[in-house]
């Protein structure tokens, strides 16, 4: 797998799971000029007319539009580099994207997000190459001491340790994105990038423990956030997803 070097200030992105033989979701052409006018109409304006993220008030906007030319999505359900499966994109499409100028376009009709959807695929040509598709990881199923109070409680003791030494950095002491190596992030494209404050009220890839082990386990295309799959094993990551719900749960710092 090519690894994602950026400036070497943080782990190169490694694949949870390389992406395997499955039926590649080719750009549908019979939806090109219906999903062009649905573009031009809704998503030029930040998206560009290239696809590249440099629209007329994209470039005004502190999280930058995704640039469609790379094939590189951060919220998708496949691992590694492996491209986004159609339904990632849809459901992007429908339902936004909290905390960015990505909003909901669920009342377009469905015709309408799917035909944009196919057109988006059009900016890059990691959409011909079957060997970019990949099948959506697993959703995991959480540990039984989950349930469990007092094995709660000591699972989460050990998750404050390894947050500790693996997310505070970037994400703070308290998780609120404003660790000592926040302001020094770039992102794929070498643009400043924000560590998400995981002390939101909706975070952007998901709101279920299954996804914040997803995230951990296949981190975030184009981002410094790193995979854990090779560095932490699957007992220490439910750890610090238990912790996560402990951190959540506590009262958010004045300002954030």
């Amino acid at each position: 797998m090519a690894c994602l070097a950026l400036t070497g200030a943080w782990p190169c992105l490694q694949a949870a799971e390389k992406p395997g033989k499955v039926k590649a979701e080719l750009p549908d052409y019979a939806l090109f000029a219906q999903g062009k006018y649905v573009y031009e109409k809704n998503c030029v304006v930040c998206h560009g007319e290239r696809g590249d993220g440099r629209g007329q008030m994209g470039l005004t906007l502190d999280i930058r539009p995704r640039d469609f030319r790379s094939g590189i999505f951060k919220y998708k359900s496949t691992g590694g580099d492996a491209l986004p499966t159609t339904e990632d994109l849809f459901r992007t499409v429908s339902n936004g994207i909290t905390g960015t100028a990505m909003p909901i376009f669920a009342q377009l009709p469905e015709k309408d997000r799917r035909a944009v959807v196919e057109y988006i695929k059009f900016f890059s040509p990691r959409w011909n190459n079957a060997k970019n598709y990949a099948a959506p990881l697993p959703r995991p199923s959480s540990p039984d001491w989950m349930d469990d109070g007092d094995k709660l409680k000591a699972q989460q003791a050990k998750g404050a340790e390894l947050f500790a030494i693996t997310c505070v950095p970037c994400h703070g002491t308290k998780g609120e994105g404003d660790g000592p190596n926040a302001a020094q992030l770039v992102d794929l494209w070498n643009l400043p990038i924000k560590p998400g404050n995981l002390r939101a009220e909706h975070l952007r890839q998901g709101q279920e423990s299954a996804d914040w082990f997803r995230v951990m386990t296949q981190g975030i295309a184009g981002t410094p956030m790193p995979s854990f799959a090779e560095s932490l094993t699957e007992e220490q990551r439910w750890q610090l997803v238990a912790y996560l719900q402990q951190l959540r749960a506590e009262p958010v710092s004045a300002g954030k």
